[in-house]
């Protein structure tokens, strides 16, 4: 547990949260991008592109799926999830240019 002021008032950030606190603070001394867990991923895409990629029938979307919901932590520079969200965009399961989007961490656009 850590505990740090926020707003001025004393807060408790849990081990994990710490944790991941200092990986992406490292990595944006390091100018690399920070990873992300798999629910600030999987906030990149909109509730129906959400949808659309868990309900495919694809064998390598699904296998896509998996090896995202496995991982601790999900870089946008692995070369897996580069040729993922390419596939996912191939597929038409996103936009044309959704993908460079989700890969440089941009969130969809409110509708």
């Amino acid at each position: 547990m850590l505990t740090y002021l926020r707003d001025g008032e004393p807060a408790v950030m849990s081990d994990a949260e710490a944790a991941d606190f200092a990986r992406r603070q490292a990595a944006a001394v390091q100018g690399q991008p920070a990873p992300n867990t798999q629910l600030t991923f999987l906030a990149l895409f909109s509730p129906a592109e959400q949808a659309a990629i868990v309900t495919s029938a694809d064998a390598q979307i699904r296998l896509f799926c998996l090896m995202a919901a496995g991982s601790t932590f999900v870089s946008l520079a692995d070369p897996r999830v580069v040729a993922g969200a390419q596939m996912l965009e191939s597929a038409g399961l996103i936009a044309a240019g959704r993908a460079a989007q989700v890969l440089a961490g941009q969130a969809p656009a409110s509708s």
